[in-house]
């Protein structure tokens, strides 16, 4: 047995705090986790899967995590199920409204007319860990008003990717209730969602949804912008150089890399052509070409 540390008495069980699963536990998780999903969470941070467990264990009321052990060897819940548990899906639309601002305002146009001027039909853009999909309906409504209006404009092309196949099925729906299009302004919501709260099919028709893991797949290429935020977080050390050189790898000479508020790329990391393109949002690009509006003398953020 592998048991948790008995709590104090007089607390009601369902009440009663539960110390997180040991490192031992966790691995021999990952292990059976790897086993029964496509992934392989010993490449994520151990405290990570640690709290993960835990809230599982608690959740479903098991006595002990050996408990819980047996059950995913006995292949419950569904490895479906495991998967949907255990990831993360935090997204609203416009989350963190001033970095889509800036690249509706500044990023996308610059790099829409550079596009055309290249003589390419297309503007491709990858999000990464999309959830359900409010990320990727909102980099394709924030590109559609960057060049609304123009008759020279790439048309977008999105690919939309998560580890989580019941996410992905929401987000190919594309209806949300009123109070998760609460971010997104009046005029915006008119123009790209209909009066059910569903995404206007011509918004729905440049979007690819589809599963993919960073740490297994192969990666889509030729991407003008990749979204990969608070994703690289969970992931460990080395994990995260591998997953941020086939990212970089993977955008035109040109493209934008946006990450997570928390995140940057990897201490130590050898590639210096992405640099920091703005003050207070994570966008990361070429210096070449990109200046800074608030750095003095226009040198790159």
């Amino acid at each position: 047995m592998l048991p948790v540390r008995t709590p104090a008495r007089g607390i009601p069980p369902a009440e009663r705090p539960r110390p997180l699963v040991s490192p031992q536990v966790a691995e021999r998780a990952a292990a059976l986790l790897a086993e029964r999903t496509r992934l392989d969470f010993r490449q994520y941070k151990p405290s990570f899967l640690q709290r993960r467990l835990t809230r599982e264990i608690c959740r479903l009321g098991a006595e002990c995590p050996a408990q819980y052990l047996r059950d995913i060897r006995a292949g419950r819940p569904s490895a479906e199920e495991l998967v949907g548990r255990l990831t993360v899906h935090v997204t609203r639309f416009f989350r963190d409204p001033p970095l889509f601002a800036e690249l509706g305002r500044r990023f996308f146009p610059a790099l829409a007319r550079e596009v055309a001027a290249a003589g390419r039909a297309e503007f491709r853009i990858w999000v990464v860990g999309c959830s359900t999909g409010e990320e990727a309906y909102s980099a394709a409504v924030t590109y559609l008003e960057a060049v609304r209006g123009t008759a020279w404009a790439p048309r977008p092309r999105i690919f939309a990717t998560d580890v989580d196949p019941a996410v992905i099925a929401r987000a190919r729906r594309g209806r949300y209730s009123a109070s998760e299009l609460e971010p997104v302004p009046e005029p915006l919501r008119r123009r790209y969602f209909d009066p059910a709260g569903r995404v206007r099919a011509h918004v729905r028709g440049l979007i690819t949804f589809g599963v993919h893991d960073l740490l297994r797949d192969a990666y889509i290429h030729h991407l003008d912008a990749i979204f990969c935020r608070n994703v690289l977080i969970f992931l460990d050390r080395p994990a995260q150089h591998r997953i941020f050189d086939r990212l970089v790898q993977a955008l035109e000479p040109r493209g934008l890399l946006v990450l997570g508020r928390a995140e940057s790329p990897p201490p130590g990391h050898r590639d210096r052509t992405l640099v920091p393109l703005a003050r207070k949002v994570r966008v990361y690009g070429p210096a070449a070409g990109w200046a800074c509006p608030a750095a003095a003398g226009g040198r790159p953020c």
